[in-house]
């Protein structure tokens, strides 16, 4: 999943204000497998943060955009 573009970070608060690798640009699109989410979560209230599962954050590490995981890990 890294070598596809996934980051794998250690539980704790660093993505809730940008300083967990780096605060995503205006427009980027991120998929996190936290518990929440709110206008500038991870620092930038201009990106795009969605939430979801495990296995539709590796489903999307995999397709390269967030897809249904059903369709990859069926």
């Amino acid at each position: 999943m890294v070598e596809a573009g996934a980051q794998v970070l250690v539980p704790g608060c660093g993505p809730c204000v940008g300083v967990h690798g780096g605060i995503p640009a205006d427009g980027q699109n991120v998929l996190s497998t936290a518990n929440r989410n709110f206008k500038g979560r991870m620092g930038n209230p201009h990106a795009n943060i969605y939430l979801g599962s495990p296995a539709a954050a590796a489903a999307a590490a995999l397709a390269g955009k967030i897809v249904d995981p059903r369709t990859i890990l069926a």
